[in-house]
């Protein structure tokens, strides 16, 4: 099964108090719901968070306990069978401690003041844990990546149980919510692309031929990179969408030095070889460029890089294979 990331989950509740029984409550929801198999997995702050109440509750048990004449029999011990005092002298600060605790003093039951700045807890707990008690996060993973709005929807539903106010975040779990606006955005871009391609295509060409080409070239181009993406299954999102205008201003620079080429006077077969040679290199480092990104870890990167590189790729041949000979047909004519 693909890697999914995990999505965020805070929760905010009223208290201290309030935070350790939500945290338990949904700690077990989630816990049913992976035996269920409808999530993957998922990592909450449950055992580390702490009721107050309880730790006044057992801080009145130790005002009862004789920890004095534990101290004491302790020490009693040590010097009787020939220990060194250093041997337990993290035994007798544990002892110090609780009965600090057990006089009043609740330092020693927040870890946010007794735990060491060196301590690797720290980067554990604040995965967890914010400054306010009431606030902490836990992290889900979901079964399949979150690819559109009503994943994201059923996601949020599977995880919410009635009281805890729950808020999630992640970076697919709001790119969800961006999908059909980018894709909203790409028909009209593309859209307005065109036009304006069009019209100035029309005012530098002053053919409507050669202008028809260029429009089918860049028709045929965005084509086949889309039946590129259905065939090897690359979904669009916020970023890849980006590589369309760039494809289509790509096609139709081809396109141009195709048609100056064709058109101007002189020896055609000159003129072509002073075109092709540099509009086939522009094109394969263009393609290697974009191409490299592919290999980029993060998705969203590695996504757009592979879209430019297959549009660029066809831009390249559809020039090649349809635009120059439609070209040379009708200058031929």
């Amino acid at each position: 099964a693909a890697e999914t990331e995990p999505v965020l989950v805070l929760l905010k509740s009223q208290n201290a108090e309030g935070a350790q029984r939500d945290w338990q409550q949904l700690d077990a929801h989630w816990r049913t719901l992976k035996a269920a198999g409808k999530i993957a997995g998922f990592t909450s702050p449950a055992p580390f968070a702490v009721s107050p109440r309880r730790q006044i509750e057992n801080a009145a048990q130790l005002s009862v306990a004789e920890l004095e004449k534990s101290q004491s029999a302790l020490a009693a011990a040590a010097a009787e069978n020939g220990f060194s005092d250093d041997a337990f002298a993290s035994s007798r600060q544990l002892i110090d401690r609780l009965l600090d605790v057990a006089r009043g003093d609740r330092k020693w039951l927040d870890w946010r003041q007794t735990l060491p700045v060196s301590s690797p807890w720290w980067f554990l707990l604040e995965r967890y844990f914010s400054n306010d008690p009431a606030v902490a996060a836990a992290y889900i993973t979901p079964v399949h990546s979150i690819a559109d709005p009503a994943a994201k929807s059923a996601l949020r539903d599977l995880l919410t149980i009635p009281g805890p106010r729950l808020y999630f975040s992640g970076w697919t779990y709001t790119l969800s919510d961006l999908i059909p606006w980018s894709k909203s955005k790409l028909i009209q871009l593309s859209v307005l692309m065109v036009l304006v391609n069009s019209v100035l295509l029309l005012m530098h060409v002053r053919s409507a031929r050669y202008l028809a080409i260029l429009l089918a070239s860049l028709f045929f181009a965005t084509a086949a990179l889309i039946a590129c993406l259905k065939f090897f299954d690359l979904s669009l999102h916020l970023f890849n969408v980006l590589a369309f205008p760039l494809v289509l201003g790509v096609g139709v620079d081809y396109g141009i030095y195709v048609m100056l080429a064709s058109r101007e006077r002189g020896d055609l077969r000159q003129n072509l070889i002073s075109m092709l040679r540099p509009v086939l290199l522009s094109g394969l480092t263009t393609l290697a460029g974009f191409g490299s990104l592919g290999l980029a870890r993060h998705p969203a990167l590695a996504g757009l890089g592979i879209v430019c590189a297959l549009g660029i790729a066809w831009c390249l041949l559809i020039t090649f294979t349809f635009t120059l000979p439609a070209c040379l047909w009708i200058r031929a004519k």
